[in-house]
C-alpha cells in the first residue's frame, strides 16, 4: 500500500502531512475519523530530501516512521493554518460572549441591594441596643464602643443602651429615645438577648423588623450588628443578613469576628473589654465614614 507524502508549509516547513491514498486509508483510521500525522523535523527532511520531487513523494506505507504523532480527529481534517485560526477566533469570541453574558445576569439578579437613606436628614448619631452598646465590661466610663466611637469621628455620638434589653422591650422605647432625638444615623446592637432568652427567630426578626423601618421612616440610615455563632446561633446570623437585604439596611455581618473567644479582648464569656469595644467601634466606624 502507498501513500502520498507532501510538505505543508502552511503549517511550518518542518512539518508534513499524510494524505493516504483511498485503499490504504483504513489503515490510519480511528473510530471517529481520520488521523492527522505530523512526522518529526529529522524524519521530514529526511523524506522530502530523498527524491526528486521535494514537495510530493510516494512512498510504500511501511516505510513511514515509527517516531510520528497522531490526534484522532473528527470526520474533517485542518487543511491549512487559516481554518486553525479561524476555529479558535470563533471560540475566542463566543466564550467573550458568554462571559458578557454571564456579567450581565449576576449583575440583574445578584445586585447588592439598594442602600435606603444614603443622604440622611436627621442630625444626630445614636447608638440604639443592649450592653453591647451600653458598655458593660468596660473598666471605666468612656470606653464604651459609642464613646470610643465619638472619638474617630471627632463628632457627639449618643449612647442609647439599655443592659438586658431584647428586640421587645428596646420596641417600646424607641420613640423616647431614637425617634424623638432627630435621628441620622442609628446604629444597633439588638438580638443577643432574645438569642440567650430563646426567643422564637420570626418573633426577633418581626420587631427589629418594626425598629429599622420606624427609624428609617424618620430619615435615618441604619446599620445593624448581626450576631453569627455557629452551631447554636439558630439561624439567626442568616436572618440578619435576609433582614438587611430586605430592608435597605447596612449590615456588619458578625460584629464579634476576631473578638469572641479571645481572652484579651473579652471581660467575661459574652461581653468585650476596653479593647474589644475598640475593634466593635472601628467595625461601626467603617460603615459609616462614607456617609458622614
Amino acid at each position: 500500500r502507498y501513500g502520498i507524502l507532501r510538505k505543508d508549509t502552511s503549517f511550518g516547513s518542518n512539518l508534513l502531512r499524510a494524505v493516504l491514498r483511498p485503499e490504504s486509508r483504513s489503515a490510519l483510521r480511528g473510530p471517529n475519523g481520520i488521523h492527522l500525522v505530523l512526522f518529526r523535523q529529522a524524519a521530514g527532511r529526511a523524506a522530502c530530501n530523498s527524491g526528486v520531487d521535494a514537495s510530493w513523494r510516494r512512498v510504500p506505507c511501511r516505510a513511514l516512521p515509527l517516531e510520528l504523532h497522531s490526534w484522532n480527529l473528527k470526520a474533517s481534517v485542518w487543511r491549512s493554518s487559516k481554518h486553525f485560526e479561524r476555529y479558535v477566533m470563533k471560540k475566542i469570541i463566543l466564550f467573550i460572549l458568554l462571559g458578557f453574558i454571564a456579567f450581565i445576569g449576576f449583575r440583574l439578579f445578584f445586585s447588592a441591594p439598594e442602600i435606603r437613606n444614603t443622604n440622611p436628614s436627621g442630625e444626630n448619631i445614636i447608638c440604639f441596643g443592649d450592653s453591647l452598646t451600653y458598655g458593660t465590661g468596660a473598666t471605666k466610663k468612656g470606653m464604651d464602643y459609642p464613646s470610643q466611637l465619638a472619638r474617630m469621628i471627632n463628632r457627639p455620638v449618643i449612647n442609647a443602651g439599655v443592659p438586658g434589653d431584647t428586640t421587645a422591650t428596646a420596641l417600646k422605647r424607641l420613640e423616647k429615645d431614637v425617634l424623638t432625638r432627630s435621628p441620622r444615623i442609628v446604629l444597633i446592637t439588638l438580638g443577643g438577648n432574645d438569642l440567650k432568652n430563646r426567643v422564637p427567630r420570626e418573633k426577633t426578626f418581626d420587631n427589629l423588623r418594626t425598629i429599622v423601618q420606624s427609624i428609617q421612616d424618620a430619615g435615618a440610615l441604619v446599620i445593624v450588628a448581626g450576631i453569627d455563632m455557629p452551631f447554636w446561633d439558630r439561624g439567626f446570623g442568616n436572618a440578619y443578613e435576609d433582614l438587611c437585604d430586605e430592608l435597605g439596611a447596612l449590615l456588619i455581618p458578625n460584629i464579634f469576628k476576631g473578638i469572641m473567644g479571645k481572652r484579651h479582648l473579652m471581660s467575661d464569656p459574652i461581653h468585650p473589654n476596653d479593647a474589644g469595644y475598640a475593634l466593635f467601634a472601628q467595625k461601626f466606624y467603617e460603615g459609616i465614614r462614607p456617609y458622614l
